[in-house]
Parts: structure tokens; C-alpha cells; sequence
């Protein structure tokens, strides 16, 4: 009772769920994710009546609290929070900073992650980006630009190969890469995940 904040990180339904959902996209062409396409709508479906139960708690015991949402699909929980309660909400993602992984991963450096890269972002939900990028304390994105020019990309992870195509066409690093991906990389993505699943089917 009275508290100012709520944090809001629940998975309804578990992993196993969570891996059902993916395994129904798959099978209509979809990627599976937990924030597009026919998974991420199984998962609002389930994680939608949750909610409301939590924020009628919240109008109950703490009205002026916010609800700080982390629980994907992001942006549709945090529609439905403003469209059906009069709870204060914020959706929020700390993905950005997989960039502390990706960028040396990327630029095959021997530190991951590395704490001498920092970042300054913008952005809502998942479509964030880190419009500052230094080094040691120097700008890092003129450096950045010109070393992946001379990367071989059939050699790097897939999600590497995607941060750079975003990058070359906006110019900027796209801080929570992994959940849009799926907007330019769609098949790839299906791909990969379906060799992932056909992985564990022959381990079984």
C-alpha cells in the first residue's frame, strides 16, 4: 500500500508457454517472438488480464504509483494499462545495453562487454537508439563507421550482420537491436530459429 512505483516483469504462463507460442508462429511463416507477429498476440492474450488484475490492485492500494512495465510485448501492455485504467504507466526495456556486448562482438574485440564504451540514448519502448557513442571518453561512431567496412560479415553472428545493416542505413546504433530486427531481417530470423528448434528436436 502506498508505494510510488510498480515494477511490472512477469512471463504468464512460464517459458513453456512462451516456447508454444513461438513453435505456432513457426508454423504459419511467422518468426517467433515475444513482441511481433502471431506469438507476441498469444502473449498479450495471456498477459493482458494480469495486468488489469495488478493496476485495479494499484487504483485500490497506491493510485498515484507508476507502473513501470518491462514484460514484452512492451508497447501493447502498456496500451492497454492507458486505454483501460487511469494508472500512470511507462514502458520500459533495458536492452540497451546489449550494445555493450554487440559492439565488441561486432568488432571481434577481446573485452565483451566493455565498460569503456558509453552511450547516450533516446527513444520509447524498443525502438531506441544511442544518438552519443564514445570510446575512452572520445567519439566513437566515425571510428565505428569505417571499421565495419573492412569486417567480413559472412563471418559474424546474424545479429551482428543486422546491427550493421541498420547502422550504415540510419547512421546510428539501434540500442535494442534484438526486438526489431524482425521488421528488416524477418526471414532470417524465421531461419534461425527454426534451425534452432530443429536442434533440440534431433538432441531429443
Amino acid at each position: 500500500d502506498g508505494v510510488d512505483f510498480v515494477y511490472n516483469v512477469i512471463r504468464v504462463g512460464g517459458v513453456g508457454a512462451m516456447t508454444q507460442d513461438k513453435r505456432i508462429g513457426l508454423k504459419y511463416g511467422f518468426h517467433g517472438h515475444d513482441d511481433f507477429g502471431p506469438s507476441a498476440a498469444m502473449i498479450t492474450l495471456r498477459t493482458v488480464p494480469v495486468v488489469m488484475k495488478i493496476t485495479g490492485e494499484m487504483a485500490k492500494r497506491c493510485p498515484d504509483a507508476w507502473f513501470l512495465n518491462f514484460t514484452n510485448p512492451v508497447p501493447f501492455i502498456v496500451r492497454a494499462v492507458n486505454d483501460y485504467t487511469k494508472i500512470k504507466t511507462l514502458g520500459l526495456c533495458g536492452g540497451d545495453q546489449n550494445q555493450l556486448h554487440d559492439i565488441p562482438t561486432t568488432l571481434g574485440w577481446d573485452q565483451v562487454p566493455c565498460n569503456d564504451l558509453w552511450y547516450r540514448g533516446v527513444g520509447i519502448d524498443h525502438l531506441s537508439w544511442s544518438t552519443e557513442l564514445k570510446y575512452r571518453g572520445k567519439d566513437f561512431y566515425p571510428e565505428l563507421l569505417e571499421a565495419i567496412k573492412q569486417l567480413d560479415r559472412k563471418k559474424l553472428p546474424y545479429y551482428c550482420r543486422m546491427s550493421i545493416d541498420v547502422l550504415e542505413l540510419y547512421g546510428q546504433w539501434l540500442s535494442s537491436s534484438a526486438h526489431c530486427f524482425h521488421w528488416t531481417h524477418h526471414d532470417e530470423l524465421r531461419g534461425h530459429l527454426q534451425a534452432s528448434f530443429d536442434e533440440e528436436i534431433g538432441r531429443a
